[in-house]
């Protein structure tokens, strides 16, 4: 195993990385990030941004994945698309003692060992060939297996009887029996992800920690510097933007950040009339009471791009032209969308019955999967949409 860098080491690759971010971006970064690419260097590092200087698990999970602590990959060609309003990261390693499941790696010898320890736990072998018929079905990788007969026999235990110690509902329901599967029965202490995008295919590259002892805080670095698309929205609520026009220069500078986001809310603002390419403007946001009416909205070209997790409510959509726009696990409340235009956008997990105007818009050629909602009397199969199979059980 190779040692720390020294200090002076770090110093040298420190000056040669902001030499080369500043090639690349075109501006010298912000200190908290010449600190992020100082790390960045070490390897086998992982960043998590976080509301509070602090490592912390999060026990109640919308997204239907593990109960854990998560974070990203900290490597080379990622630090320019770090950017959050949550102020502080959190510099995590795994110790060496830390048993982790990488899922790029996974053999089929790991996976008939970890088959054993399940069937030794309690699960009798007919849920368990049911469990790994589902997971066949959606793929036969060694990876995407294991993951899927866990997630599987996690759902499928009915009351949570079928393993000894189990953790009750109050230990996060299916979700939180699918954890303690993955590190009480199978041993692993944190599931990497280096983008195989099982953990959630919307961020192909992340890791859940599980036994967070076996995680150490390398540092914890506060944002010093207000960035200059903070600067767009309301002084003193970092995120918050209210009663605006967005001109097309301010949009243009928004979308050439390469940014996502997963805090911003914007309230009452009017992007109408305009061509939109989001890039990750909207990832994760709060949309209340805005205006896309006549609005131009692009493919963002990346995983976090678009409408990914936003809850877009009482907001006006009004003969918007949607070209393969990601709606994944977007939530629609009170949205009018009346002549719009979704033209193979995807839908995935999303909640659409809060859409009105509906019977009008085009959905043609758009995705969905078994866990997209649609307002009543909506058939996906009328509006020309296509079923993508899923791997989400719950």
């Amino acid at each position: 195993m190779l040692a720390t860098p020294s200090h002076s080491l770090l110093k040298s690759l420190l000056v040669l990385e902001i030499s080369r971010y500043k090639k690349e971006i075109g501006s010298k970064p912000p200190s908290w990030k010449e600190q992020l690419i100082a790390y960045e260097k070490q390897g086998g590092l992982f960043v998590h941004f976080s509301n509070y200087p602090r490592m912390g698990l999060y026990l109640v999970n919308e997204y239907k994945t593990p109960i854990g602590f998560y974070s990203y990959p900290l490597k080379r060609g990622s630090i320019s698309n770090f950017a959050t309003e949550r102020p502080y990261a959190v510099i995590i390693k795994p110790k060496p003692e830390a048993r982790i499941l990488d899922l790029e790696t996974y053999s089929s010898a790991d996976l008939e060992r970890d088959t054993n320890l399940l069937l030794a736990a309690g699960f009798n072998r007919t849920t368990m060939l049911d469990a790994q018929a589902k997971a066949y079905e959606i793929d036969n990788m060694n990876a995407s297996m294991i993951w899927n007969i866990t997630r599987e026999l996690a759902k499928s235990t009915t009351k949570y009887s079928s393993v000894s110690m189990y953790p009750g509902p109050k230990g996060g329901g299916p979700t939180g029996l699918w954890t303690y599967l993955l590190w009480k029965v199978l041993g692993y202490d944190g599931v990497v992800d280096d983008g195989v995008g099982l953990i959630y295919f919307a961020e192909p590259f992340q890791a859940v920690w599980f036994n967070t002892t076996k995680v150490e805080v390398v540092d914890i670095l506060k944002k010093d510097e207000e960035s200059g698309v903070d600067k767009l929205f309301k002084e003193k609520k970092s995120g918050l933007m209210v009663n605006k026009r967005m001109t097309s220069n301010e949009m243009e500078y928004l979308a050439s950040l390469g940014l996502y986001s997963d805090q911003r809310k914007f309230v009452n603002v009017d992007f109408s009339n305009q061509s939109l390419n989001t890039l990750g403007m909207f990832y994760g946001a709060k949309i209340l009471k805005c205006n896309f009416e006549k609005t131009t909205i692009k493919d963002g070209f990346g995983l976090n791009s678009n409408f990914t997790k936003a809850k877009i409510i009482k907001t006006n959509m009004k003969q918007a032209n949607c070209f393969k726009v990601k709606f994944w696990s977007t939530a629609f409340d009170d949205v009018d969308v009346s002549w719009a235009i979704f033209d193979r956008c995807t839908f995935d997990e999303a909640d659409l019955s809060g859409m009105k105007g509906w019977e009008k818009a085009n959905f043609s050629g758009s995705i969905y999967d078994e866990f997209t909602k649609f307002p009543l009397g909506f058939d996906p199969k009328e509006k020309g949409m296509v079923l993508r199979k899923t791997t989400d059980p719950f």
